[in-house]
Parts: structure tokens; C-alpha cells; sequence
């Protein structure tokens, strides 16, 4: 399972709810430690939704790059 996390503004992003989730940096350590599979779980850093309000312009060079 691939979960999208924002590092800048520790947030979360929930499939299900579709909308970020205040998720702090050692909440994700945690998870990662006692998820009871090894290398089924991963977590990919993303944009969330604040890093693009805050900066349309930088995502927008971000997408054309």
C-alpha cells in the first residue's frame, strides 16, 4: 500500500475521505515499525494541498519539468 505524506506541512493524504490529514513525522516511523508486513506498507513524500495554495507558480513548474 502506497501512502502519499507531505513532510513540510506533516500531513496525510486519506484515499478513502480523499483529503489530508494532520499526520505527524514520528506518527509515520510508528506505522512503518509495527505494521506487521515488511515492504507492504511505503510512504511516498507528496505536494498536498497547502504546498500548492501556498505556491501555484512553483507547482506549476514542478508539472513541466
Amino acid at each position: 500500500m502506497d501512502l502519499r505524506y507531505c513532510p513540510q506541512h506533516e500531513r496525510l493524504y486519506d484515499d478513502a475521505a480523499r483529503r489530508w490529514l494532520p499526520f505527524l513525522r514520528g506518527e509515520v516511523c510508528l506505522v512503518l515499525a509495527i505494521y506487521p508486513r515488511e515492504g507492504a506498507l511505503s510512504f511516498q513524500e507528496d505536494l498536498c494541498d497547502w504546498c500548492v495554495s501556498a505556491s501555484p507558480h512553483r507547482w506549476v513548474s514542478q508539472c513541466e519539468a
